[in-house]
């Protein structure tokens, strides 16, 4: 399986997550490219001792993103697409923000995703807390594709 993993978080734990996930996709032999993004380039400044030996690997690429939506960069699209990635697993901050925006972007770029919803989040204010409720319920599942926990996903992708 061919992955891309977009990180546009600095959240220590979603970090920590996506790059267990890379890793474990990569010892099962698929192909892996990491995108950082926002952010997530900050994941080096993370103050947890076990992501010290975490560091983009020599073929992963590094892409900017200035708005909500990761695809408005075309450089995001035309790198999944030139790694022939049809499959984004998604995790971050924000979810009803930048999260729902890069999947819309995405999705409306014909890449399909995989919506990892527990390695999403968003502030406390309690309505920000109903709408993403209802993103991971329903928007998503119903609009977008795959709505799984990370636990799910990584007993399917073994």
């Amino acid at each position: 399986m061919k992955l891309g993993i977009v990180i546009y978080s600095n959240d220590a734990e979603t970090v920590w997550n996506a790059f267990r996930f890379a890793n474990f996709s990569l010892k099962e032999g698929d192909t892996v490219k990491i995108f950082l993004l926002a952010k997530g380039v900050e994941y080096e400044k993370l103050d947890s001792e076990k992501f010290f030996e975490l560091k983009p690997q020599k073929n992963d690429f590094i892409v900017a993103k200035n708005t909500y939506d990761a695809f408005t960069n075309p450089k995001l699209g035309n790198l999944l697409k030139k790694q022939k990635i049809k499959y984004v697993a998604v995790a971050g901050v924000f979810g009803d923000g930048c999260v729902e925006s890069t999947i819309q972007g995405g999705f409306s770029a014909g890449f399909n995703f995989i919506i990892l919803k527990d390695l999403i989040e968003t502030t406390d204010v309690e309505m920000r807390q109903k709408l993403q409720k209802l993103l991971k319920e329903y928007t998503w599942p119903t609009m977008i594709g795959k709505t799984i926990n990370s636990k799910s996903f990584f007993d399917y992708v073994e």
